[in-house]
């Protein structure tokens, strides 16, 4: 009888402690079932199903259109424990037609021209012409989409000087911390192992027994389908063509900021770094949590509202979120891992809720900022010595906006103007009418003015940075993250924010959060603030 563990890892049981692939903190098991799925031979060449992007159009009886897309594809078999395409043959990802079909119907379901039925007898739909229906048979068939070329992201990366690493792109992550960032200390957050396919080239393919069949119709029915965006998570910008706009963003109800940010580089868990589209959701999200728990104690409604805007289980986002990248500089130093990127942020809801959305994106922007370590400002931007001590790790980010309309934000006064007009806004959101609201005072970070002060100051320079860093504050865990010089185990309770308002003057802001765990403190909340004050900045909330 053979032994269990020479099978192939795609074919066991996903068994905690034997096979469980979605768990990445078992990279050995990860790294092993990727390396027998992609290349088998172990030759490192993995399977092609065709090598290279060609030219639209026939060839022999097969419709093909080769489409490029921007960042990822993610579509899901639900075969397994584990987010994973459908596998066609030799293992390389395969979209099927139904799901293209799917899209395509979508958008046939829109237009109302009519054409002759095949036996040229009664008018028929475009929906039943192309796809179909119990009285007529489709003109299309619907023959799916594969990927072109190295659809792995197969690549090598120095590990020192004397070895290399083979990794794959098409390793993508889930990491959900909405409850141990917002709610709970304690709370444990859990990253999943996913199989997406990495800014690739798809080869869609087509037939039909029509030999007059009008291509070009179909293939303008096709891309606009495709604006709807191509499987899952495409409310945080996977799945959108390259150089297109999705096609919400034709819609009236959307918000669309130009914005130039810096940080510390997300990384996939194969270590490379990429900037993520869905860190902005993640924000949005955080945020919209935050607030509304500092309106209303009622947490099953405050969790019912933050489900229908950025979406659940059984229901898709009423959010919907495009970052149109133009520009982004990859880490060249992998020590340092800064990027920095630019772009317009598309956001679509509707009408009821976007005066909601834009207030929190605008919070978003003004209080801390977006991305790995948002808590803390851009050490790269505004403390040098630190940056170039080769001993230190990065932290922070810094974003800048260059319309003049999307904040009107040069004072303190104008600062707590905007975080009074915000909570009116969320209190109306969820019709809640008593002032000063309820809020659920067992989360760490409801905003209320029982649980948050916000500190603010006109500057040229940060007159707090260096506070952060003094050992006293540094292994505070509610500041520092930590309680002695190991790695952060706790999230802060404090953000710093130096809110850039012209004339090379920024608006430096310190918010502090009480927390509902006062023994992190060690004592020292009020000492931290006091050294506030000591440095000019005033309390302006809370």
């Amino acid at each position: 009888m053979p032994n269990a563990n020479d099978v192939p890892m795609m074919f066991r049981a996903q068994l905690q402690e034997r096979c469980k692939l979605e768990n990445p903190d078992n990279k050995a098991q990860r790294d092993q079932w990727i390396k027998e799925w992609v290349d088998p031979q172990n030759n490192n060449q993995p399977y092609i199903y065709i090598q290279n992007r060609e030219r639209d159009g026939l060839n022999g009886n097969i419709y093909r259109i080769f489409v490029k897309f921007n960042f990822r594809v993610l579509t899901n078999s639900g075969q397994d424990s584990i987010i994973r395409p459908i596998l066609g043959k030799n293992g390389i990802p395969f979209i099927p037609g139904s799901s293209i079909k799917g899209l395509f119907l979508r958008v046939c379901d829109n237009i109302n021209k009519c054409y002759n039925s095949v036996n040229n007898k009664e008018q028929i739909t475009q929906k039943e012409y192309y796809c179909g229906s119990q009285e007529h048979s489709a003109k299309v068939r619907f023959l799916g989409a594969y990927p072109v070329g190295k659809w792995t992201g197969q690549h090598n990366v120095n590990i020192n000087q004397h070895s290399t690493e083979t990794r794959y792109s098409i390793v993508d992550l889930v990491h959900p911390q909405q409850d141990k960032q917002v709610k709970f200390n304690d709370s444990t957050t859990s990253a999943y192992l996913a199989i997406s396919l990495a800014q690739p080239t798809l080869m869609f393919q087509f037939s039909t027994v029509d030999p007059n069949l009008n291509w070009d119709e179909f293939k303008t029915l096709f891309n606009q389908a495709l604006s709807q965006g191509l499987g899952g998570k495409t409310s945080v910008g996977y799945g959108f063509v390259e150089r297109k706009l999705p096609n919400f963003i034709q819609e009236n109800e959307h918000i669309v900021v130009s914005l130039t940010g810096e940080g510390v580089a997300s990384v996939t868990l194969n270590k490379d770094p990429e900037f993520r589209p869905q860190t902005f959701k993640a924000s949005l999200r955080g945020h919209v949590t935050r607030l509304l728990g500092g309106v209303s104690q009622d947490q099953e409604l405050v969790n019912s509202k933050i489900e229908q805007l950025f979406g659940y289980t059984d229901a898709q986002s009423l959010l919907k979120l495009f970052w149109q990248e133009i520009r982004y500089t990859k880490p060249n130093d992998i020590s340092k891992n800064i990027y920095t990127t630019s772009g317009k942020l598309y956001l679509y809801a509707p009408q009821s809720e976007l005066i909601l959305i834009k207030k929190v994106l605008q919070f978003a922007y003004i209080m801390a900022g977006f991305g790995k370590t948002w808590r803390r400002v851009s050490h790269h931007e505004f403390y040098k010595s630190y940056v170039n001590d080769p001993r230190k790790f990065q932290i922070g980010c810094h974003w800048t906006c260059p319309d003049p309309n999307f904040i009107n934000i040069t004072t303190t006064d104008d600062l707590k103007a905007f975080l009074n007009d915000l909570v009116t806004t969320c209190q109306q959101y969820l019709g809640v009418t008593n002032s000063p609201p309820n809020y659920i005072n067992n989360w760490r970070e409801s905003w209320h003015q029982h649980n948050v002060k916000v500190f603010a100051k006109v500057v040229t320079t940060s007159q707090v940075i260096t506070l952060f860093h003094e050992n006293r504050f540094k292994f505070t865990p509610a500041i520092g993250g930590r309680n002695s010089n190991t790695p952060p185990q706790y999230v802060s309770h404090v953000w710093h924010r130096m809110l850039p308002i012209g004339n090379n003057q920024y608006l430096e802001i310190v918010t502090i959060f009480k927390g509902n765990d006062p023994l992190l403190w060690n004592g020292n909340k009020a000492i931290f603030e006091t050294e506030l004050t000591n440095r000019g900045l005033t309390k302006i909330w809370g």
